[in-house]
C-alpha cells in the first residue's frame, strides 16, 4: 500500500451517543429536574456561544421529566471533524415551563483522546461553568464515543494498483461522483495514475476505436473534468481572443440554405466561414508546445494504449484528436460562457458561427469528410482534407511524453477547503455503498488480496452508517447553524 504524508489534524467523523446521566442536580421544588442536553462540535480554537448563530450546529436531546437519573433513547449524533484538538461541548439543562431553563452543568471532551480507540463507553463528570467556582457534585453522564478517521479509506482508495477506481469505473458514473473522486484523488497526488489506469480499461474493453470517448463513462468524465480544470489557462490563451472577436463584432456566416439564406449569401458566407476556421486552426496548431504537461501525459497514454490495441489506420492520432476536439476544444468554442472563457453567453447568431467552426474542426481531427448527412458542408471537404496533416502534426506533438514526470504532482487548481472535501468523501462512500455488491464483484477482477477487500468493506459499511445517522439528525438542530 502506498504511503502518504497524511496531515496531523487528519479529519473524519465523530459519533457520540448520549445514553444516560446519574445523580444530577435537583433544581425543581419537587426535588427532581427535567434534564435535556445541548451538544455541539467545536473546531480547534473555536468558542461556544449559544446566544449567537455562530460557527456550528447545536443539537438538543429530548427532555426527560422529573428525574435525577435521566435515560435517553436514540440520542445519536455525528459530526465532521476538520482539525486536531477539536472538542465536543455538552450542556445539561433543566427545562422550566414558566421561567428560563436552568443550567445543570457542562463538559468538554477532547476528541484527540478517542482517535484510534474504537467505540468507547465512558462515564464523565458533569462540571460547573467556571472552573474557579467551588466544586459541586453535579453528577456524571454516560456517553458512547467513536472517532472514525478517513485515513484508512483514503489509503485504500489510493492503493498503488488503483484497485477501487478500477472496480468502480464501469459501475458509478454520476457527475457528482466524478467531481468528488477528482478532488479527493488530487489531494493525494494520485489523480494521473488513476486516470491512466481507467483509461487503459476503457480502451482495452472497446471493440471499435471510432467510438472511444463517445459515451459518458467514468474514464471519459474524469478525464474531461481534469482537462477543463488544468487546461483552462491553455484554452484561454489559445481561443479566447478569437471567440471574443466573433462575438464582439457579431460575425455571422450561415451556410445552410435551409436556414433561409440565398445561394448568393451562401457563396459569400462560405469564404468568411473558412477564413475563420483557418484562424482557429492556426491558433490551435501553433499551440502544441504550450500544451500543459499533465494533459500531454494523458494524451501520450491514450496514444500508446490505442496504438497497442488498434495498431492500424492511424488510430492513435485519431483517438487523441477525437478526445481533444470532441471533449476539450470544441466545447470551449460552442459554450465559452459555461467554461468561463467569456463573461456572458453569445447570442444565437454568433453561437451558430462558433458551432459551424466546431463541425469543421471535429471532422479534421477525425479525418473524415462530410457526406449527405450534412450536405451543405460538403464544399468544405477539400479544406478538411488539406488540413489533416497540419492537425495531425499538432496531435502528435501534444502526444509526446511530457518534459517532466507529472505523476506525483499536486494541482493548485484542484483544491477545496476541508469541509467541502469531507462532503466529497461522503459522496464517494455513499455511492459505493449503494452499489456495493457490484463493486465487490468487479474488485475480484483486480485483486486477490482478501485483506484489502475485507478492509474496504468494513470502512464503507462503517462510514456510510455514520453518514446516514448524520443526515437523519438535522431535525434535532435547534437552529444555530453556519
Amino acid at each position: 500500500m502506498t504511503s502518504f504524508d497524511l496531515p496531523k489534524d487528519y479529519y473524519g467523523k465523530l459519533f457520540i451517543k448520549i445514553v444516560e446521566a446519574r445523580n444530577t442536580l435537583a433544581l425543581d421544588i419537587t426535588g427532581t429536574s427535567d434534564p435535556y442536553c445541548l451538544i455541539t462540535l467545536l473546531q480547534a480554537g473555536q468558542e461556544y456561544d449559544k446566544s449567537k448563530a455562530s460557527t456550528t450546529d447545536i443539537y438538543r436531546t429530548e427532555t426527560i421529566y422529573k428525574t435525577l437519573n435521566p435515560q435517553w433513547h436514540s440520542e445519536e449524533y455525528v459530526f465532521d471533524v476538520l482539525k486536531c484538538s477539536s472538542s465536543i461541548f455538552i450542556e445539561i439543562w433543566d427545562e422550566d415551563k414558566l421561567s428560563k431553563d436552568d443550567r445543570m452543568g457542562q463538559l468538554s471532551i477532547n476528541i484527540d483522546e478517542y482517535r484510534g480507540k474504537g467505540m468507547k463507553d465512558v462515564w464523565l463528570p458533569i462540571q460547573g461553568k467556571k472552573a474557579s467556582k467551588k466544586l459541586k457534585n453535579r453528577g456524571d453522564i454516560r456517553l458512547q464515543i467513536l472517532f472514525q478517521s478517513y485515513e484508512t479509506f483514503i489509503q485504500l482508495l489510493n492503493h498503488e494498483q488503483n484497485i477501487i477506481p478500477k472496480s468502480i469505473s464501469k459501475t458509478i458514473i454520476s457527475d457528482e461522483f466524478t467531481k468528488s473522486l477528482l478532488y479527493t484523488l488530487s489531494t493525494q497526488s494520485s489523480i494521473l495514475s488513476v486516470i491512466s489506469d481507467i483509461l487503459t480499461l476503457e480502451i482495452n474493453s472497446t471493440i471499435d476505436p471510432n467510438v472511444l470517448f463517445r459515451t459518458d463513462s467514468l474514464a471519459t468524465k474524469l478525464t474531461v473534468t481534469f482537462f477543463k480544470l488544468i487546461g483552462f489557462t491553455y484554452l484561454k490563451d489559445t481561443l479566447q481572443k478569437h471567440i471574443l472577436n466573433i462575438i464582439i463584432n457579431n460575425i455571422t456566416f450561415e451556410v445552410d440554405p435551409s436556414k433561409g439564406v440565398s445561394d448568393a449569401e451562401v457563396e459569400a458566407n462560405f469564404g468568411i466561414f473558412l477564413h475563420h476556421c483557418q484562424i482557429f486552426l492556426d491558433a490551435i496548431t501553433v499551440s502544441g508546445l504550450q500544451f500543459p504537461d499533465p494533459l500531454r501525459f494523458i494524451c501520450n497514454h491514450i496514444y500508446n494504449c490505442v496504438e497497442a490495441k488498434f495498431p492500424l489506420e492511424n488510430n492513435n492520432v485519431k483517438s487523441v484528436g477525437g478526445f481533444i476536439f470532441l471533449r476539450f476544444i470544441n466545447p470551449a468554442l460552442f459554450s465559452p460562457d459555461s467554461l468561463k472563457l467569456i463573461a456572458n453567453p453569445p447570442n444565437n447568431e454568433t453561437r451558430r458561427s462558433l458551432t459551424l467552426i466546431t463541425k469543421i474542426l471535429q471532422n479534421i481531427s477525425n479525418q473524415v469528410i462530410f457526406s449527405s448527412k450534412e450536405k451543405f458542408l460538403e464544399r468544405s471537404n477539400s479544406f478538411i482534407s488539406g488540413k489533416a496533416e497540419e492537425v495531425g502534426n499538432f496531435l502528435i506533438e501534444v502526444s509526446k511524453p511530457p518534459t517532466k514526470d507529472c505523476r506525483k504532482l499536486k494541482f493548485d487548481s484542484i483544491k477545496c477547503e476541508t469541509p467541502k472535501l469531507i462532503k466529497y468523501f461522503d459522496t464517494i462512500i455513499t455511492s459505493i455503498e449503494e452499489k456495493h455488491q457490484l463493486v465487490l464483484d468487479n474488485m475480484q477482477n483486480h485483486t486477490t488480496d482478501q485483506d484489502f477487500i475485507t478492509s474496504f468493506t468494513n470502512e464503507v459499511k462503517c462510514i456510510s452508517s455514520l453518514i446516514k445517522k448524520q443526515q437523519a439528525q438535522s431535525l434535532k438542530n435547534i437552529g444555530y447553524t453556519t
